[in-house]
């Protein structure tokens, strides 16, 4: 985390990129790739629990860990990609621009119905794909074609941003990797993952939203 946030500080403020010829910068850049800190981060705790001193492990004991946090990374990842290919999938085959299309010849929205069609298209996208990243740049995307302003809103757009995030947290069930994250690294079977974390997080969806719009009315242009 540190290698990661120190090269994304240095990069934002000190204009560091890969034509830089400071060492020092093409070092810290290479060592703040989120590939590199993370190999860097799983060497060290390979060693660390080869070398503990409390309780060292053997070459057979380290193993079996690795080869069980590959087992659930592995899992992770598969359903991460495969999120991922479905979201690639959605905006490969139009339906997006289609929807743009759509919402376009309809003429302006009310502030509450653009809120409430922010939220729920960003929460049906969540549950069909997993991705939430790919949830909130689509139903971005769909709101940006039906040209709304904060003066035809009543609220300022930051609230329809909101509304879009808070939408990302609903439904996060077996095809989201932060639902995997959780069950597998926690040890919780799926059944009891979804009473806790899917509920979970999308109470906490209906929440954000529900505060999104009380906070649009009462302080619209903040």
């Amino acid at each position: 985390m540190l290698l990661i946030a120190s090269a994304s500080i240095v990069k934002t403020f000190g204009r560091l990129d890969a034509s830089d010829v400071s060492g020092w910068r093409q070092v810290l850049y290479f060592l703040g790739d989120a590939n590199v800190a993370l190999g860097i981060a799983a060497i060290i705790a390979c060693l660390t629990t080869l070398f503990s001193r409390a309780r060292p492990a053997t070459r057979s004991i380290l193993e079996q860990k690795i080869n069980a946090a590959i087992s659930s990374a592995g899992t992770i990842i598969l359903i991460t990609a495969a999120g991922g290919a479905y979201g690639a999938t959605l905006r490969a085959s139009g339906i997006g621009e289609r929807i743009q299309e759509l919402f376009a010849s309809t003429g302006g929205l009310s502030g509450a119905t653009a809120l409430t069609l922010a939220f729920v298209a960003t929460a049906l996208l969540k549950s069909a794909q997993g991705s939430s990243t790919t949830a909130m740049i689509t139903s971005a995307s769909i709101l940006a074609a039906t040209n709304l302003t904060s003066e035809s809103l009543g609220f300022n757009l930051g609230y329809l941003g909101a509304a879009i995030g808070v939408g990302s947290s609903v439904a996060s069930w077996m095809n989201d990797s932060g639902f995997c994250v959780f069950s597998k690294s926690s040890g919780v079977a799926e059944v009891d993952c979804l009473k806790v974390w899917t509920v979970g997080t999308g109470a906490l969806g209906c929440c954000g939203f529900i505060v999104v719009l009380i906070l649009s009315r009462l302080f619209p242009l903040v």
